[in-house]
């Protein structure tokens, strides 16, 4: 009685309404419960700090950050080339302490009668034919070379093996060489006997005789 019947259309209208009431009643539950929603923001903002920290020091580590200059490169003076040093020679000490060894005595001759000769130089002439003309300059000494001199002459001339001259010098220049110079040391029985020439008597004489 008082009570009407449902019709199709209410029917439809009650279940929008519910639907409505539910949605409702969630939102407010959500609303209630803030708790949740905090939680998700938290950890979003949470992220989102961290992200814009990790930019900030980035920035700041750009900032600082000067970059190192590049080392121009500079100019180098290119090497010329030497040319090496020939290696020096090594001189030896006995080459350097040994004092230069005197010249060799000139061979001593030995002729008939005890005439001695020898040559301090040899001419580059011909020689000198037996019993030919022959000009000499000369000088005579007694005994040897540091004795007192008696005889000395620049332009002697005689002939050659033809007894002009003492025997001495006639056996002392056989097959010389004109323009050589010889020296001739005489004993007493080839030149002047027993005469003393100035240095007693019986002594050799000293003669130096350069052909011309």
């Amino acid at each position: 009685m008082g009570r009407r019947n449902r019709t199709s259309n209410d029917s439809d209208e009650d279940d929008i309404e519910a639907g409505y009431l539910m949605r409702r009643v969630k939102i407010r539950k959500i609303a209630d419960n803030p708790k949740k929603l905090s939680d998700e923001e938290r950890a979003k903002r949470r992220k989102e700090k961290k992200l814009r920290q990790k930019l900030k020091k980035k920035a700041a580590k750009a900032t600082t950050e000067t970059p190192t200059p590049t080392p121009t490169p500079t100019a180098t003076a290119t090497p010329t080339a030497t040319k090496p040093t020939p290696p020096q020679e090594k001189i030896s000490p006995s080459k350097i302490s040994s004092k230069p060894k005197p010249p060799k005595p000139p061979t001593l001759h030995t002729l008939p009668m005890g005439v001695k000769y020898y040559d301090l130089s040899r001419g580059t002439g011909p020689v000198v034919p037996h019993r030919s003309r022959i000009t000499v300059s000369y000088i005579g000494r007694a005994v040897d070379e540091k004795g007192p001199v008696f005889d000395r002459s620049a332009n002697f001339s005689f002939k050659l093996g033809k007894g002009e001259v003492i025997k001495g010098w006639d056996i002392g220049l056989q097959n010389i060489t004109r323009g050589t110079t010889r020296v001739l040391i005489i004993p007493p029985k080839a030149g002047y006997g027993s005469k003393d020439l100035g240095s007693g008597r019986h002594k050799d004489m000293w003669f130096q005789i350069n052909v011309k």
